[in-house]
C-alpha cells in the first residue's frame, strides 16, 4: 500500500507490462464514462481527472463507493510499460466519512485495473491489506445483511398479510429491491469474502 499523501484519499500505483500507453490512456476514457463520471482535466495521453458523484454507479446504491468524489489517473511510458497511478480524493467529505471511504474506493481502483491484469491477485494483495479487507468484508457483510431484511420483511408482510393485488405488490417489491440492493453490494461483497478467506482461512 502506497503511503497517502495528506490531499488524497487514494494513491495506488501499478505497473502495466508491455503497455501501449495511448491504448491505456484510451480504456481510461471509456471506464470513466462508464461509470458516469465527468471528466473535466485531460492531458492526452498522460493525464485525466474526473468528478464522480452519488448517483453513478448503480441506480439506488447509499454505500460509500458513491460518495462524491474526484478521480485522478496519470499514466507514464517507462521502457516498454507504462506507470498508471491512480489517486481519489474530496473536500466534501468530513474526517469520519473519508476514513469509511477510503476501503471502499479501492473498489473503484480495482475495477480500473482489472481492464489491465488478467492475474489480479497481486493486484488485490496490494489493495487490501489485513485492515482494509477486513473492515470493507465487515462492512459490505453488514450491508447484506440490512438490505435482505428491508427487502423480505415488508414483501413478506404483503404477500402473507394481503388481498391477491397486495401479494403481487408484495413480490414486484421484493424483486425490484432485491436487484437494487444485489446490484450494488451484493456483488462486491461476494469477491471480497472469496479474496478475504484466502488471507485468513480460519474465519
Amino acid at each position: 500500500m502506497n503511503q497517502l499523501e495528506s490531499e488524497h484519499i487514494i494513491d495506488e500505483t501499478a505497473t502495466i507490462q508491455g503497455a501501449d500507453i495511448e491504448e491505456v490512456y484510451d480504456d481510461c476514457v471509456i471506464w470513466l464514462k462508464k461509470i458516469r463520471a465527468e471528466i473535466n482535466e485531460q492531458t492526452y495521453p498522460v493525464y485525466l481527472k474526473a468528478h464522480h458523484d452519488g448517483t453513478n454507479i448503480s441506480e439506488g446504491s447509499s454505500t460509500p463507493v458513491d460518495w462524491p468524489k474526484n478521480i485522478m489517473i496519470d499514466m507514464q511510458k517507462h521502457i516498454d510499460d507504462v506507470i498508471i497511478r491512480i489517486r481519489i480524493d474530496s473536500i466534501e467529505l468530513s474526517s469520519h466519512k473519508i476514513r469509511k471511504s477510503h476501503y471502499y474506493w479501492l473498489l473503484i481502483v480495482e475495477d480500473l485495473l482489472r481492464i489491465f491484469f488478467n492475474n489480479m491477485n497481486p493486484i488485490m494483495k496490494q489493495l487490501y491489506d489485513n485492515e482494509n479487507g477486513e473492515q470493507l468484508y465487515k462492512d459490505l457483510k453488514m450491508g447484506v445483511i440490512k438490505r435482505f431484511a428491508l427487502t423480505i420483511i415488508p414483501s413478506l408482510f404483503l404477500i402473507i398479510g394481503g388481498p391477491s393485488f397486495y401479494k403481487i405488490a408484495g413480490i414486484l417489491y421484493f424483486v425490484v429491491f432485491f436487484r437494487i440492493g444485489w446490484s450494488s453490494i451484493g456483488k462486491d461483497f461476494i469477491r471480497i469474502r472469496e479474496y478475504y478467506s484466502q488471507l485468513t482461512p480460519d474465519r
